[in-house]
């Protein structure tokens, strides 16, 4: 795939979390605005517990489909698909009895009621999920941009929507927002196997033809180390929300769950580049494993975008907040160190790449691991003394060790440079910025913060910012000529 090639994509995909993006900042407002923040930490607490769902239900072959793609020739693709969705509908019915048998502990735990309906509702979006997952990774790994991120503006339409319908009827609970959640995936589901209908078709002509035994027992040895890594990582990337909850209640829950819109963002941004990033790699490692001076590029594209977005977002969280409501104000001081979270595993996801290249799944488990357990450390001394704030910073420090351990490992099977000592240095920069911006509103030292961190990482990183100025200005003034 050439350079050319390489950035049409990414702009295809980037559209989408563009529109993504601004879909975001209506849609957000709109639901802070007519539900209030108890009930909102409810509905937090709904999507946490699916997502985990998900993970135990995929038991990691998604991640198994994804790594052996390529490998695979196009005839044989879709054995794969038809294993994996075999394998996790099985897993699924399994661990949707055992949520209807203790459904009162489980729903008593997460909503504070005992409901049937609550957990029926559980196991009808864990089974959307799940075609949800394998229709969107099976668009991600043709590189079929343009689609993908039309998916991903349907979704977001369809949940406003949807949401505005049932609410004017409904009282203004998180339920409304589950049926809501439930529906737009539906949608979105159906739609992205339609459009692939001639590779489902192919898969479940091929229901009955059977993969080699060597490949089950390859995608299992690499998928199910990821399925506890998952779960680690579950936890790791959860637990602040866990504390908040046990510690402050649904409403501090409500608030700190808001704030994460703010970064929505920085969000789009991981999204666009996971998304892009993960069937690139792969492709490129394939065709040329010495090809190293495209994944440094990379490193260094995505350390520039991410840093430069999240202190004009640090900059601007005064003004950003008051779209969501009075009641929600809070969330500005919480937000600056959660800005860590996308950025340092955003541009994680590109110096991680050794360890996947290798195949050595294993080492995302002892990352992980020791990331929650810091995590949790961290969470449960300052989230009873800081509350949602502490959570945040908790976030932070938790996010920084994974970076690191990620990037250290990766380099040691797979050796690139990162530029690790500039990075770490603007890392510093920006904390100092975060920090104080935690504690205040916009004000003359706060933007004087934000022009020297802006100046000190284009000084730092001047001439990957050159080299990318000169790579992009054709693109540029081609656009403007049109």
């Amino acid at each position: 795939m050439s350079d050319k090639s390489i950035l049409k994509n990414f702009a295809s995909y980037g559209i989408g979390s563009i529109v993504t993006l601004v879909l975001g900042f209506l849609t957000n407002p709109i639901i802070t605005r007519m539900i209030d923040p108890s009930e909102y930490g409810k509905y937090s607490m709904f999507t946490l517990f699916t997502s985990i769902s998900l993970l135990i239900i995929v038991f990691g072959l998604d991640q198994s489909f994804v790594r052996f793609f390529y490998d695979e020739s196009e005839n044989d693709r879709s054995k794969l698909l038809i294993y994996c969705l075999k394998f996790a509908i099985i897993v699924n019915i399994i661990f949707s009895i055992i949520l209807i048998s203790i459904y009162e502990k489980i729903t008593l735990y997460l909503f504070q009621v005992e409901s049937f309906e609550l957990i029926l509702l559980i196991i009808i979006s864990n089974f959307i999920l799940l075609f949800n997952r394998y229709s969107l990774v099976l668009i991600r790994m043709q590189q079929k941009a343009i689609l993908y991120s039309s998916m991903q503006v349907l979704q977001k339409i369809s949940f406003l929507l949807l949401f505005l319908s049932i609410i004017f009827s409904n009282e203004n609970n998180f339920v409304v927002l589950v049926y809501t959640s439930i529906l737009s995936n539906v949608i979105v589901t159906v739609l992205s196997i339609y459009f692939e209908k001639d590779f489902w078709l192919n898969s479940f002509s091929n229901i009955n033809l059977k993969i080699q035994v060597i490949k089950k027992t390859e995608m299992l040895k690499f998928g199910a180390p990821l399925l506890f890594t998952s779960l680690v990582t579950w936890m790791f990337q959860s637990i602040d929300r866990v504390f908040i909850n046990y510690y402050s209640g649904f409403n501090e829950l409500g608030i700190y769950s808001a704030a994460f819109t703010i970064i929505v963002l920085l969000n789009a941004l991981q999204t666009t580049f996971t998304t892009f990033w993960v069937p690139v790699a792969y492709e490129k490692y394939s065709i040329n494993k010495d090809e190293k001076f495209f994944f440094e590029r990379a490193n260094r594209f995505i350390t520039l975008s991410m840093l430069y977005i999240s202190i004009m977002l640090i900059l601007f969280k005064d003004y950003i907040v008051y779209l969501l409501g009075s009641e929600y104000r809070e969330a500005a001081f919480i937000m600056p160190f959660l800005i860590f979270m996308p950025l340092l595993y955003t541009i994680s996801e590109t110096t991680v790449i050794g360890i996947n290249f290798m195949k050595k799944s294993k080492y995302h488990i002892y990352i992980a691991l020791i990331s929650c357990i810091a995590s949790v450390l961290l969470n449960f001394i300052l989230v009873p003394l800081f509350g949602a704030k502490g959570s945040a910073f908790s976030t932070a420090i938790a996010y920084l060790i994974f970076f690191t351990l990620r990037t250290l490992v990766s380099k040691r099977l797979y050796k690139l440079n990162y530029a690790l000592t500039k990075f770490y240095l603007c890392i510093f920069l920006v904390s100092i910025f975060a920090l104080y911006s935690s504690f205040n509103e916009i004000n003359l030292v706060i933007f004087l913060l934000a022009i020297f961190n802006l100046i000190i990482i284009t000084l730092l990183y001047w001439t990957d910012v050159n080299y990318f100025l000169h790579k992009f200005k054709p693109y540029f003034v081609k656009f403007l000529k049109k």
